[in-house]
């Protein structure tokens, strides 16, 4: 069995999950205007995945880990705009913008994790707080991931909200660390990953070994990748696929 995203998002007690604010929230802390997430509190999670083993049934959790949203504070950022059909095409900049980059989870006190996300986490933007101006932001000296779709829009890295730089060795970390503390809370069987188009091929490849490797299961994962064109997702999967 599938369950959403269990984890707290910037639309606090109605965010169906994919609004990603703190994975580390499962629904019991008060932030975003409630404690529990849209499908309940960590505790209700929890025996949820008991209940489905216990009747000889895996959960499989849904894992977001491309972008973040509902910051908790700008950040002032050199950025440059790119054009919303051709992510690799500069229309301006670089010049200043107020991005949505910081997230200290004031409602958590730093309790699981004291890691804090700044601008440095991600690679850009959709919206510039200065301005109040839509747009896609590439913050200077950051690049889009290479790995990832290119049959729609040059590059697909960016997709919404704050743009998780993968490359960042901080946030590899950190994801290595939220992922085993979360596979070793709830004992989910496997994984399923959203919107991998949008992510770094290697990433997974990478996350996916270690996670296996620290919870000593198989860890059936499977991702999400809509795309019309077979060897686009045959390129994705690989031989490791």
């Amino acid at each position: 069995m599938w369950l959403p995203p269990a984890y707290k998002g910037q639309a606090g007690g109605l965010d169906v999950g994919y609004g990603v604010y703190d994975t580390y929230d499962l629904g019991e802390f008060d932030q975003k205007g409630a404690v529990a997430t849209k499908y309940g509190t960590k505790d209700e999670y929890l025996a949820c995945i008991r209940v489905l083993q216990a009747a000889g049934v895996q959960a499989l959790g849904d894992v977001v880990l491309n972008h973040r949203m509902g910051a908790d504070a700008t950040e002032e950022v050199l950025a440059r705009e790119v054009a919303a059909d051709d992510r690799n095409r500069v229309v301006a900049g670089p010049r200043k913008i107020r991005a949505w980059t910081r997230f200290c989870f004031p409602g958590r006190h730093g309790r699981y994790s004291a890691f804090t996300w700044d601008w440095r986490c991600f690679h850009g933007v959709d919206w510039d707080d200065a301005t109040h101006r839509g747009g896609i932001y590439l913050f200077d000296g950051k690049s889009w991931d290479d790995a990832v779709d290119h049959d729609d829009n040059g590059n697909y890295d960016y997709l919404m909200g704050a743009d998780v730089d993968l490359d960042d060795p901080r946030v590899r970390a950190q994801l290595d660390t939220w992922g085993a503390w979360y596979l070793g809370l709830t004992g989910v069987d496997g994984v399923r990953l959203d919107a991998v188009k949008h992510m770094s091929r290697s990433f997974y490849l990478d996350w996916l070994a270690r996670m296996r490797e620290k919870t000593g299961k198989e860890l059936f994962a499977v991702g999400e990748y809509w795309s019309q064109n077979v060897g686009e997702l045959r390129g994705y999967l690989g031989r490791e696929g």
